[in-house]
């Protein structure tokens, strides 16, 4: 935990090195010639890497406090869960806020990731569903259904789905039906909609570790890229309970590596963090962030607790970033500092006699604003790999 400690100072290095790209901009009249001396505001206003939050898609929409939730929520994340909603036990009493969350969600250019397809028992279902456990080609059917629905049911902002959920503890339809319709599933879903990301999604690996599920989790998955299952991500929930100790960040490194080596894109689905120590949290939020944005092989982090919401009401309330009364606590406000200020980038440059202008800035999106003269315009672009370029188009008086 010691500000000096070499495992941090390495991270940020890495951070600098992985995160940031140098990126163009080039300034041209309306005939083609390039513009000297043209002021540029570049302002980043989105991550490439996901910055998220789960939230509960009621409280975006139900008075008295919506304002608050969708402000905050645009402001400090940049990538949403919507915590239950778009789970098949839940999705039809919610179905009003699910589809409220994901045009608004859109409309703040805030990619969505669905939670989940398949979280294989019958408690995780409808309840009318239940007498299917003597059926086994209906229950069959009535999963491979519900996967092909809800797969293809939404688009954008909707980017990626967890397809199977807790496979280590939850196998019941598993054991009923051969561990082959994971395969199924995750075919499935790719047939239905192939433009959105399919996961792989379970706790007790990067946090809460246990070495038999850990082990499990790993060669599950490698067993399903054997079989050319079209698995594209890895999800570690991240939880850390108040009874378990936090994991210190070379063992979150050494873990992180390990899994790496199956080829995938990994993730952080479920981070959150409970204890009544707020120094300790903060602190431990910081290192976890950094931790994990300094992996080469991660491109998210989603906090399930962003917010208490309601007094006694939440099932981790002192993990929360914001507490029953919309108070920013320091695991909040250490949140907000590291993804929206320390590693934003906001900047002043001006075009060279070519008519561009270079910048070194985070990967994501970012407002462009251009002045020479009595001229203005404002664009937005994206910046995501070394010498990415965009053009501006600066009209004549």
């Amino acid at each position: 935990m010691e500000a000096s400690a070499a495992w941090r100072r390495e991270a940020m290095q890495r951070i600098e090195q992985l995160r940031k790209a140098d990126f163009q901009l080039v300034v041209r009249d309306e005939k083609g010639a390039p513009l000297p001396n043209a002021e540029i505001s570049v302002s980043q206003y989105r991550h490439h890497f996901g910055f998220g939050a789960a939230v509960q898609a009621k409280h975006l929409f139900e008075l008295p406090h919506q304002e608050f939730y969708r402000d905050t929520t645009a402001r400090y994340f940049h990538r949403v869960t919507i915590a239950n909603g778009l789970k098949w036990k839940h999705y039809q009493a919610q179905k009003p806020f699910v589809e409220q969350c994901l045009e608004w969600c859109s409309l703040q250019q805030l990619p969505v990731r669905g939670h989940c397809l398949v979280w294989p028992g019958f408690r995780r279902i409808p309840d009318e569903l239940g007498s299917l456990k003597e059926d086994k080609a209906a229950l069959r059917a009535a999963i491979e259904a519900h996967v092909t629905e809800f797969a293809s049911m939404y688009d954008e902002p909707l980017i990626e789905w967890d397809v199977l959920n807790e496979p280590y503890t939850e196998h019941e339809f598993m054991d009923l039906l051969g561990p082959e319709v994971v395969n199924d599933w995750f075919r499935l879903a790719e047939e239905a909609n192939p433009g959105l990301t399919r996961y792989i999604n379970d706790y007790g690996v990067l946090t809460r570790s246990s070495k038999p599920h850990q082990q499990f989790y790993f060669d599950y998955i490698s067993g399903l890229l054997a079989a050319k299952v079209p698995v594209q991500g890895i999800g570690f929930q991240g939880h850390g309970p108040e009874r378990f100790a936090p994991t210190p960040p070379h063992e979150l490194l050494r873990t992180m590596d390990k899994f790496a080596t199956l080829g995938l894109p990994l993730q952080v689905t479920e981070f959150d963090f409970e204890t009544t120590d707020q120094d300790l949290q903060a602190q431990y939020t910081s290192d976890f962030l950094i931790t994990i944005f300094s992996h080469r092989a991660m491109t998210g982090l989603i906090t399930w607790t962003p917010y208490e919401y309601a007094k006694g009401k939440g099932p981790k309330p002192d993990a929360a970033f914001f507490d029953h009364n919309r108070r920013e606590k320091p695991n909040g406000n250490v949140w907000n500092s590291l993804v929206n200020d320390t590693w934003r980038t906001r900047t002043q440059i001006v075009t060279d006699d070519n008519g561009m202008a270079a910048f070194r800035g985070f990967k994501g999106s970012y407002n462009v604003e251009v002045s020479l003269g009595s001229g203005h315009v404002a664009r937005q672009a994206r910046f995501l790999d070394d010498n990415d370029q965009f053009a501006v188009v600066l009209p004549g008086p």
